[in-house]
């Protein structure tokens, strides 16, 4: 999750916690940042010679764990003497007959040249660098994470390093979202049914898919990894299900239009509509209102070239998607990409399968825009397209180049 990144790091073995003049007792995060002026010196030594806590005498009381012999400290302290170096901690290693020092490194000498000097110290019989390694793990424990090859596309481990879409509201203008699944358990507050005599599903196919890559939850242990999985879902049911099988799904201007009115009177930060139809009037207009109010909206362009279908993903103030692997003829504006094809989302009933079209690449570029919206809340809709325009390739939107844009740290991508 967020700023929480999945790795340990591990360093050289001064990690066994060993003896040793102005000794820290544990790793903690000063000893990485500090690891680049520190180096590990060892002296031979043989193993009749090494004492063990628990003799008395003061060369003791300053030591804890296993310490070095007197003769062999004295060398050490000689090796800090003639190199202005700070003893830091030290342990015998006795499978390899030697005893190991953790020295830093005073004044502003390359470390280099430092371990080079000290290399060639006959008394000595390695120094070298003190290395950090990282362990080779996955930031996610979401099983169904290797399945998303968006994560990778859209650079969504690196975005979560900065933002998750904590505090923005998103409202999913669609089917009913599996309010009960497990990737949104607590995180879908508000539902409301506006379809009527259509039926009162509680959970669709359709809806639960996209509201699944724009929000499911990130290291839950279960399914799959949201854009923004620490966003809040608005279920705003103004489409249902015609067909079962594939989750299709139709909707009305009055539905519609009622979901749209709810938006914003809800005070949502993103509206994804993984929709198209024809021109619609009323639902121009509430387009407006809402992105008046500083409401993102995002749309599904359609499939194939339907003239009388570009409806609302054609609106000026709309950020339109389309998949990567679409083929658009050019409409007179810019339609921004994102994955699309065998997108793992989430099915009612806790399930999970894949879905292919340009509905799951409006909820990825829906996702994307609750990052931003979480860093910057003021930014307008406008200038949030273009950061997208602007980060993003022809193939795709780049969630972390997009919020880097906008982030008050600094951060790579």
């Amino acid at each position: 999750m967020k700023k929480t990144p999945w790795l340990i790091v591990i360093i050289g073995c001064a990690l066994a916690g060993c003896a040793g003049i102005e000794r820290t007792t544990s790793q903690t995060s000063d000893d990485l940042r500090e690891s680049t002026r520190r180096i590990l010196v060892t002296i031979p030594q043989s193993s009749s010679r090494a004492q063990q806590l628990g003799d008395p005498g003061s060369f003791y009381l300053r030591r804890r764990g296993y310490g070095a012999s007197p003769e062999i400290d004295r060398t050490l302290d000689r090796i800090a003497d003639d190199y202005d170096l700070r003893r830091i901690d030290g342990w015998h290693i006795a499978s390899i007959d030697q005893y190991c020092e953790v020295y830093e490194i005073r004044g502003e000498r390359s470390l280099a040249e430092v371990v080079e000097r000290i290399g060639s110290d006959p008394r000595v019989a390695i120094a070298q660098p003190m290395n950090v390694f990282e362990t080779q793990g996955v930031r996610y424990d979401d099983p169904l994470a290797t399945l998303q090859p968006a994560l990778s596309t859209l650079a969504i481990d690196e975005a979560h390093e900065i933002a998750t879409g904590r505090g923005v509201a998103v409202a999913v203008i669609d089917s009913s979202v599996d309010r009960n699944h497990l990737e949104f358990r607590g995180r879908v507050p508000t539902h409301r049914d506006l379809v009527g005599s259509s039926g009162n599903a509680t959970a669709e196919v359709h809806g639960t898919a996209v509201a699944g890559v724009i929000g499911s939850a990130a290291n839950n242990g279960s399914g799959i990894v949201g854009v923004a999985p620490d966003s809040t879902i608005m279920s705003l049911r103004a489409c249902w299900t015609i067909d079962a099988a594939t989750g299709r799904a139709q909707c009305s201007s009055f539905s519609l239009a009622q979901a749209l009115e709810s938006a914003i009177n809800l005070g949502a930060d993103v509206i994804n509509l993984s929709l198209a139809g024809p021109d619609d009037p009323l639902l121009t207009e509430l387009i407006d209102a809402a992105t008046e109010n500083d409401i993102v909206v995002v749309a599904a362009a359609p499939t194939g070239i339907q003239e009388d279908r570009q409806f609302p993903s054609s609106h000026s103030a709309v950020i339109a998607v389309a998949s990567s692997n679409a083929s658009l003829e050019d409409l007179g504006r810019t339609i921004l990409r994102a994955p699309g094809a065998e997108v793992m989302s989430t099915m009612p009933e806790n399930r999970y399968g894949f879905f292919s079209g340009n509905s799951m690449s409006a909820a990825h570029v829906t996702g994307v825009s609750a990052l931003v919206r979480e860093l910057n809340p003021d930014i307008s809709p406008n200038a949030l397209r273009e950061i997208l325009i602007r980060t993003g390739t022809t193939q795709s939107v780049n969630a972390c180049r997009a919020i880097a844009s906008v982030a008050a740290e600094t951060t790579s991508c």
